[in-house]
């Protein structure tokens, strides 16, 4: 989590997050222009919430606290294991950055649809949250595949829950 969000040694203040980090860019990108840095509020907040729900909630889901009518319609890492493909397509190396960007441009532009503060709150929860989970790959599954290190093992076919190829489906804007 510490290269994704941001390290807890870090004393978990938002000055302190290296621009490379999730919460770094999004700083950098939405700070002052589209929300005051106060409402990113308490990054040891996320850390607490990440860490009090494991276990309570379903697999593919995180602990959110915005309310019920702003939470995802499809499970986070869900959504993360079939965009995985258009993401490596479009960034081999780095794949942090592009993501990163592209939920500042999300939150920037949806400013009119959903309080700023709720977007924000939403984005964190759902990238600290997920943070610590990798979707598996699609070469991963492959029969045969041997993995390189640093590869996480690939569940067993039928233990995965998602059966048939992913398909795409844009969340649920409400």
């Amino acid at each position: 989590m510490r290269s994704t969000a941001c390290s807890p040694a870090m004393r978990c203040r938002l000055s302190t997050c290296p621009a490379t980090s999730v919460v770094g860019i999004l700083r950098d990108r939405l700070v002052p222009g589209t929300v005051a840095a106060e409402a990113f509020g308490s990054l040891e907040r996320l850390y607490r919430l990440v860490a009090s729900e494991v276990g309570t909630v379903a697999w593919g889901e995180v602990a959110l606290t915005v309310p019920d009518e702003h939470r995802p319609s499809v499970p986070p890492l869900r959504l993360a294991f079939e965009l995985r493909p258009a993401v490596e397509v479009a960034a081999a190396e780095n794949r942090r950055l592009p993501c990163a960007l592209a939920l500042a441009a999300g939150i920037e532009r949806t400013t009119e649809a959903i309080d700023v503060r709720i977007a924000l709150t939403l984005s964190l929860e759902v990238v600290f949250g997920t943070a610590k989970t990798v979707p598996m790959s699609r070469r991963a599954f492959r029969p045969g595949h041997t993995r390189t290190a640093g590869e996480v093992s690939p569940r067993a076919s039928a233990a995965y829950p998602f059966h048939g190829p992913p398909q795409v489906r844009p969340p649920n804007c409400r």
